[in-house]
């Protein structure tokens, strides 16, 4: 069988699997963090078109702090943004992510958060 396009496109991230690790923490190391990875640039263009004065703040703190204030005032760029995402899915994943839609769509808010204020 073919494999998905949209998985060998990814970037590979090493992380230690454990067997104790739940089915949403697999989800996130082997889907969502590879997603955001690749990614990576089309955030950092909408965080520097939507979120300007962030790169002028030099504390870290503070700028995980605006990113989070801007995305939870600003819910239409916060689908947009989880959207991209969820573009990337592959059939089985997009089940996987309506099954859990609540705690993964708070799980991508909080990985942009991050990876947001880094990038500035």
């Amino acid at each position: 069988m073919k494999e998905d396009i949209r998985i060998v496109m990814r970037p590979v991230i090493d992380f230690e699997k454990r067997e104790e690790d739940s089915a949403l923490l697999v989800f996130q190391n082997e889907t969502l963090r590879p997603i955001l990875k690749m990614q990576h640039y089309h955030f950092k263009h909408l965080a520097i078109k939507y979120m300007p004065s962030l790169f002028t703040m030099s504390e870290e703190l503070d700028r995980r702090i605006f990113c989070q204030n801007f995305l939870n005032k600003n819910p239409l760029i916060t689908n947009i943004l989880v959207g991209m995402v969820m573009g990337m899915f592959t059939e089985n994943e997009l089940s996987f992510f309506i099954n859990h839609q609540s705690e993964l769509s708070k799980r991508i808010k909080e990985m942009l958060i991050v990876r947001m204020a880094d990038a500035s």
